[in-house]
C-alpha cells in the first residue's frame, strides 16, 4: 500500500469513527439512559429510503461503515424526527466526510430555489456551517452513565452548569483538565443550540437535497467561486481535515459578502428583489 492508499485509508477509518461516535451518544439497542431505541430509528430511515436498513445502522454504529448521500441524510433527518431537535441530514453530511454532498446542497439551495436566497437565510447558513465541526465533538463528560441521554437534548444553561458539575465529582474528573473539558462540552451545547434554531428553515434544505441528488448531483455553470468550493470539497491532494478547514472559510466568506451586499442595497432594489 502506498501512502496515497495509506491516507486515504486513515480518512475512511477517521470518518467511521467519529460517524459512529456520534451515532452512539445518541442511539442504543435498549436504552434506558434517554438515548434513541436503535429499531426506533431504524424504522424512521426505512420509511425514507424504502428498504430495510437495520443491519448498515448496526455497522454504522460498530463504526465499520459509512453511508451514502441518501441514507446518510435519511440518518439525519429521521434523528429529529425521534426527538433529537438539532440533528439534520446536512449535519450528517458532513459528519461522515461527504463533503461534495454537503457543499452541494447549500449551493442547490442558494442557486436553484425558487426564491433568491435573503440576508436571514444566508446569516443562518453561515452559522450552520462555522459550528458544524462543533457539532460532533465528544468529550469525557459523555461517558458518564447518569449523563449519556443528555446528548440527544438541547440543554440550557443550568442545565450545562449541572451535568459539568455532576462530571467534576467523579474520580476520572481529577486527573483531567477541566477547563478544556468545560470549553469543549460548552463548544457542543452552543452549537446544538444553533442547529436546534434552524428547524424551521431545515425543510427548504430536504428540498434542496432532493434538487441535488435529482440533478445526479452537479450544478452546471457554477461561478468561479463556487466551483473553487466543490474543487476543494473533492480534492484527493487533500486529506479530510484540510478539505473539512478548507471548505468551511469558503463558505462563511461568501455569506459575509452576501450579508454584507444587502446591507448596502439600495431600498428600491430590496423591494424589487423581494417582490
Amino acid at each position: 500500500m502506498d501512502q496515497d492508499e495509506e491516507r486515504s485509508e486513515a480518512d475512511a477509518q477517521r470518518r467511521q469513527a467519529r460517524f459512529s461516535a456520534m451515532l452512539n451518544r445518541l442511539v442504543a439497542v435498549t436504552p434506558t439512559d434517554g438515548r434513541i431505541e436503535r429499531n426506533e430509528l431504524d424504522a424512521y430511515i426505512s420509511l425514507r429510503t424504502g428498504r430495510n436498513s437495520s443491519t448498515r445502522l448496526r455497522e454504522y454504529l460498530a463504526g465499520t461503515g459509512r453511508p451514502r448521500a441518501k441514507t446518510a441524510w435519511a440518518i439525519g433527518e429521521s434523528l429529529r424526527q425521534c426527538g433529537v431537535t438539532w440533528a439534520s441530514g446536512l449535519a450528517v453530511l458532513f459528519s461522515v466526510g461527504l463533503l461534495k454532498d454537503f457543499v452541494g446542497v447549500i449551493l442547490s439551495f442558494l442557486l436553484t430555489s425558487e426564491e433568491p436566497p435573503t440576508a436571514e437565510n444566508a446569516s443562518m447558513l453561515r452559522a450552520l456551517v462555522h459550528s458544524v465541526d462543533e457539532l460532533l465533538i465528544k468529550t469525557d463528560v459523555d461517558l458518564h452513565p447518569d449523563l449519556i441521554g443528555l446528548h440527544c437534548r438541547i440543554l440550557d444553561v443550568g442545565e450545562m452548569d449541572s451535568a459539568l458539575r455532576l462530571f467534576f465529582r467523579t474520580a476520572v474528573a481529577s486527573e483531567l483538565d477541566q477547563d478544556s473539558i468545560a470549553h469543549l462540552f460548552a463548544f457542543r451545547e452552543r452549537a446544538k443550540i444553533c442547529w436546534g434554531r434552524s428547524e424551521a428553515f431545515l425543510p427548504a434544505l430536504d428540498l434542496a437535497f432532493k434538487r441535488w441528488i435529482a440533478g445526479s448531483r452537479e450544478l452546471y455553470d457554477l461561478p468561479q467561486d463556487w466551483r473553487a468550493l466543490l474543487v476543494v470539497a473533492t480534492s484527493s491532494d487533500l486529506v479530510d481535515f484540510d478539505r473539512e478547514h478548507g471548505v468551511r472559510p469558503l463558505l462563511e466568506q461568501w455569506f459575509d459578502d452576501f450579508i454584507e451586499a444587502a446591507k448596502v442595497k439600495p431600498p428600491s432594489a430590496q423591494a424589487s428583489s423581494e417582490g
